[in-house]
């Protein structure tokens, strides 16, 4: 028997087998088909009849085609494939959503940040204009004041100067020794010694008759005997208070002459010779051995500050005087760092080639400003220590008896002035000298401008106008 796979029913050689023949049966059944037309009714009807369901219980299915794969037919495959998509569509449209936001709040820094630069320049503008103004008043008020630092001005910059260069002393043994400034200003420190003590004893003396002639006066006028009359009572207490005024007027007036005569002789000395002027009240000046006045403690100086009894106006005004002394020095050390930065440290190749005089010349030249520079900064303190010394009736800060008593209280020391403002700049809570040094709100001509006013003010204080009293902060 032949296998099927090379069974061929048209060839010749294929015929059926008895057992097969006998397996067919003689009568086949009959089927009845249906008519074409009930057929395809029944078969619509159906269709309707499954779409009619499929609509109903799967909403979401779709129908497909007979390329679809399989098991693309199933509802629930349908509807979690539908699932998954709009859930993916979903996100992408969050994530795009989200990238949006990003860049709208990119933008709103990108605006913000460019409105604070904005704002930043116009505030810089306006600073500058502000600068602008402040400098083209003092261009005004100091036209004909020198900026250069140069060291010309010798006498004429400190104004307890006579006419003729010359200073009156007095204090030792009442004999009148006329002296020039260059005399002075080379005088040893022993003789200074000798009659910065001599000036202080008259000034101890003038404070102790002042004190005692107020007391006395008003004892007098309460004390006087119940059988006078009233007329005479009145006639001799109107006589002793007139004596008493008069003797305290005396007093006062020699407290004057002698703390003037001891301004006249610091001055001197610190223009004739302004480092000797710095280590002599550096000293004790009571002729003694002992710590220098730079070991003098903070507490030494607040116990001294407390005995001036410095009302707030002068407490003001000495802090008013502080700020444009440090912004004076402030600007003074950046030139000095800029004419620092110009010096190099070793001459360069291209330095090294050319003439030697020219290189003298520029660091002779650099030399040269650097003293100027230091000299300008030595006046700065002179100038400011002055004006400490200028009593209310010459246009200053403190009066007559508070400059006897800070002679007097400090012997045998010379108390540094711009101590005395550190301490009462401590206990008034001020910004520090360093924060003050700094430019600020002005740049460095703003700051030679305001100390160049101060100068031209005490420049101006004459016999004449002395009366006329001028607060620091309106100069």
């Amino acid at each position: 028997m032949q296998p099927y796979d090379n069974w061929n029913p048209h060839s010749p050689t294929c015929s059926l087998s008895s057992w097969q023949l006998d397996a067919i049966p003689e009568e086949l059944p009959s089927w009845v088909f249906p008519d074409l037309e009930s057929c395809d009714h029944s078969i619509s009807d159906n269709a309707a009849v499954a779409s009619h369901r499929e609509a109903h219980e799967y909403p979401c299915v779709q129908r497909h085609g007979p390329s679809s794969p399989c098991g693309a037919g199933d509802p629930a495959i349908v509807c979690r494939r539908l699932t998954v998509k709009a859930i993916r569509k979903q996100r992408q449209n969050r994530q795009a959503q989200q990238r949006f936001r990003q860049r709208q709040k990119a933008r709103v820094r990108e605006l913000e940040d460019e409105a604070a630069q904005a704002l930043s320049r116009l505030n810089k503008l306006q600073s500058r204009q502000l600068q602008l103004a402040a400098r083209n008043a003092l261009l005004e008020a100091v036209a004909d004041s020198n900026f250069d630092f140069e060291s010309k001005e010798t006498s004429r910059s400190l104004h307890l100067i006579d006419a003729h260069q010359t200073v009156v002393l007095t204090a030792l043994n009442n004999q009148q020794r006329v002296k020039t400034v260059q005399d002075v200003g080379q005088m040893p420190f022993t003789e200074f010694s000798a009659l910065y003590a001599a000036y202080a004893k008259k000034i101890h003396k003038s404070l102790r008759d002042h004190a005692q002639s107020e007391p006395q006066s008003r004892s007098r006028s309460r004390s006087h005997p119940k059988f006078q009359s009233q007329s005479e009572s009145q006639s001799q207490s109107l006589s002793l208070s007139l004596s008493q005024s008069q003797t305290s007027s005396d007093a006062l007036q020699d407290m004057g002459k002698w703390t003037e005569g001891l301004s006249r002789l610091r001055v001197c000395v610190a223009i004739g010779n302004a480092r000797n002027f710095v280590a002599f009240t550096a000293s004790r000046l009571d002729g003694s051995m002992g710590p220098a006045s730079s070991h003098l403690s903070d507490a030494w100086y607040h116990s001294f500050m407390e005995t001036l009894q410095l009302t707030e106006e002068q407490q003001e005004a000495m802090m008013h005087l502080r700020r444009l002394f440090y912004g004076k020095l402030g600007a003074l050390r950046r030139h000095r760092q800029q004419l620092l930065q110009q010096v190099p440290a070793r001459p360069t190749e291209s330095e090294m080639e050319c003439d030697a005089s020219i290189r003298l010349g520029t660091v002779l030249s650099n030399a040269q400003q650097l003293e100027q520079n230091s000299s300008a900064e030595l006046r700065a303190y002179l100038h400011m220590s002055a004006y400490l010394r200028l009593a209310t009736q010459q246009r200053g800060i403190l009066t007559t008896k508070q400059q006897a008593l800070c002679v007097v209280k400090a012997f045998p020391y010379s108390p540094d002035k711009l101590r005395m403002m550190e301490v009462l700049a401590a206990r008034r809570k001020e910004p520090p000298g360093g924060v003050l040094a700094q430019p600020g709100d002005l740049d460095d001509f703003g700051h030679h401008g305001n100390w160049q006013r101060l100068v031209n003010h005490m420049k101006g204080v004459t016999k004449e106008n002395m009366h006329l009293y001028i607060p620091l902060s309106q100069i």
